[in-house]
């Protein structure tokens, strides 16, 4: 019996000449950049970042802002990948310059940022930014979390804490604020020894100042925030609020003390729960505060377990919401969207990444992602075709911003020539048009 010949060609020998000129890796830049045009994105930094360089520098700052937040949106990881950028056409082109900044120019520049004041101006540019979005939407939802960030080396304001990933090693555990629309609202580098809630109500007031005038807020914290501080700051702003509870021993001596017939039993996704409201009052608290039990029925899947007790596992919020107990459950437990952001802002957005030996460089630098990921929140809801849904950071890049092009320069005018395969040209046909709407 004859084997079956398969019809392959040897692979072809093929030379390599770098003489393709005008090409850039960036073809979807050209539409981010409109886009970013578009909203005033320069025109707002130039208004909010007036410091740090002589007015005749080749680079004002606010220039090199914008050029930071731009590569850290198109998928740069690093102060250094920003070298792959300084001869891209497509980018000279677009800000009108012959040459990108070198890239040790941003490190210098970050170096700018010297202390707490220094910063406001970032955080004043990413307010302008989202505060159409914002009030749009009438009531806002914040959730407050804290995140490690691991160093490997001696920066500045770096020590040994809570590092579940890396024991014993230094890091940074920033705070952080995202709503539930997806907005970074405020960001604060820490050193890695505090506390969860060391920090927290200046951060508070700051980030609820973000706001604009007529939103209501609710807010919404994981275990470690349960401090009178936060509490007593967020009662006397009138602001509702849920917090889930540490397991402490007195308080899992109080759960024990309730009577079975006190839960009210309710069907949730499958799962019975059992759930009840008590008053309560931690050891440092000044008064009793609504406390909502719930418990359930432990299985192996089961994770996060308060503490076990005849097979069941529980969880206590603190609140000051006046709704019925599983809706408070229901609505904490939607505290799972912040957690995917701050997932989102590392794998995505690099934030993680720590660019500088300066504290407060480092600060400034994990600003500027926060504005690099506000930037593609917009982009996406401004123009995205709506059945795409949102997309991660690395998703989208790989579908609209990384297209082969080169630029052509024909009857007075540039043409940017992309690719012909492009799979998505009906989506950029429409994004073109919603931008002309916008």
């Amino acid at each position: 019996m004859k084997q079956k010949q398969n019809h392959f060609t040897a692979t072809p020998a093929i030379r390599e000449e770098f003489t393709l000129k005008k090409a850039t890796l960036l073809g979807g830049y050209n539409l981010f950049k409109d886009f970013l045009d578009k909203i005033g994105f320069e025109n707002t930094l130039q208004q909010c970042i007036g410091f740090g360089k002589n007015q005749n520098a080749k680079y004002p700052l606010w220039k090199v802002i914008a050029l930071m937040a731009e590569g850290y949106a198109v998928g740069l990881e690093r102060l250094y990948h920003f070298q792959s950028i300084e001869n891209d056409p497509l980018m000279k082109l677009k800000h009108g310059i012959e040459k990108l900044p070198d890239f040790t120019l941003y490190s210098k520049d970050l170096n700018r940022f010297t202390g707490p004041a220094s910063l406001l101006p970032l955080k004043e540019a990413n307010r302008k930014l989202v505060k159409g979005a914002i009030q749009k939407e009438g009531q806002v939802i914040i959730d407050f979390d804290s995140t490690v960030q691991i160093v490997y080396g001696n920066q500045e304001g770096a020590a040994i804490g809570y590092n579940p990933k890396k024991r014993g090693r230094k890091s940074y555990q920033p705070l952080l604020a995202y709503t539930t629309s997806g907005w970074g609202l405020n960001g604060h580098l820490r050193p890695g020894n505090v506390r969860s809630s060391d920090d927290i109500v200046p951060f508070m007031e700051e980030t609820f100042a973000l706001v604009p005038q007529g939103v209501s807020i609710l807010a919404r914290l994981d275990s470690g925030f349960d401090a009178e501080k936060l509490l007593s700051y967020v009662e006397f702003r009138h602001i509702g609020y849920v917090v889930k509870l540490r397991a402490f021993d007195p308080l899992k001596l109080s759960i024990l003390k309730i009577p079975k017939v006190k839960y009210q039993k309710f069907y949730q996704s499958g799962r019975e729960l059992e759930v009840v409201r008590i008053r309560y009052q931690a050891g440092s608290w000044e008064r009793e505060r609504s406390v909502i039990v719930v418990r359930w029925k432990a299985d192996d899947g089961t994770q996060g377990s308060f503490f076990d007790e005849l097979e069941y596992c529980y969880v206590a919020l603190v609140t000051n919401l006046d709704w019925d107990p599983l809706d408070i459950y229901l609505f904490y437990n939607h505290r799972g969207i912040c957690e995917n952001q701050v997932k989102e802002s590392k794998l995505g957005l690099h934030s993680s990444k720590i660019c500088s030996k300066s504290f407060f460089a480092n600060a400034a630098d994990l600003l500027l992602k926060l504005l690099a990921f506000n930037l593609i929140r917009l982009f996406q809801k401004k123009i995205l075709p709506k059945r795409n849904g949102f997309l991660t950071a690395a998703t989208l890049r790989r579908i609209f911003f990384y297209i082969p092009g080169r630029l052509v320069h024909t009857g007075r005018a540039w043409i940017l020539k992309l690719q012909a395969e492009f799979a998505y040209q009906a989506e950029w046909v429409r994004m073109r048009k919603a931008l002309a709407r916008c």
